[in-house]
């Protein structure tokens, strides 16, 4: 695709879904109740210090957990994280917006289920814009990722500059240098990175057209 292309297609913002437009924690947790009964006591989100969830819970829960997460289905009848259906369908009127996960590889039915989830809460349409990552998101291209992972890191230079999605567990703790995002701020956050990215690529294009302008040694009469 020739660059102007790509331009005038607008930035791209790649979207992770567990954690940020799926309620892991959330849903988890329901299954655990449904499972166990009254004696569960759910965790408040600041007692999730891991971003491996299942990893919270003492003892006998945690085995539970990481039993539920492998179960076909589970990953298909999560709850959407409050704000985000109506957040990231009104973000793609703006962008363009591709859902950027990387599959739980213990759960046979993970990736078809997270294409139910899409195609059940935002449309069968929406299936066309899901990128399974495989893990390393730093293979995806785009301008902007947003994840819930404090740091996200991978084999490779990313194109995109990470936007720390904070959906209130503890493990959310973004290293320095990261910019937060939530389902209530994200239009200002977003507006203000491009602006300042097309800045940084305007600055770098003239530094580089300034090192390749040669003066004169002389003039001609």
């Amino acid at each position: 695709m020739h660059p102007r292309t790509i331009a005038l297609a607008g930035p791209v913002v790649l979207v992770d879904m567990d954690g940020v437009t799926v309620d892991f924690f959330a849903g988890l947790q329901t299954k655990m109740a449904e499972l166990i009964g009254a004696s569960f006591k759910p965790l408040p989100l600041i007692a999730c210090t891991k971003h491996i969830v299942q990893d919270v819970f003492d003892g006998g829960l945690s085995d539970i957990a990481h039993q539920l997460a492998r179960e076909s289905g589970f990953f298909r009848d999560l709850p959407p994280f409050p704000g985000a259906i109506e957040a990231i369908t009104q973000m793609a009127e703006l962008y363009q917006v591709y859902l950027c996960t990387a599959p739980y590889h213990d759960n046979p039915t993970c990736a078809s289920d997270k294409f139910t989830w899409v195609r059940r809460h935002l449309g069968r349409d929406w299936c066309d814009r899901v990128v399974l990552a495989g893990g390393d998101k730093t293979l995806v291209r785009g301008d902007l990722l947003i994840d819930d992972k404090p740091v996200v890191v991978g084999n490779h230079q990313p194109t995109w500059k990470h936007l720390h999605f904070d959906n209130g567990c503890a493990y959310c703790r973004p290293s320095c240098g990261v910019v937060s995002i939530n389902w209530s701020n994200w239009r200002q956050v977003i507006e203000r990175q491009l602006q300042q990215t097309e800045y940084q690529q305007f600055v770098a294009r003239g530094m580089n057209e300034a090192r390749q302008w040669r003066c004169p040694s002389s003039l001609d009469d």
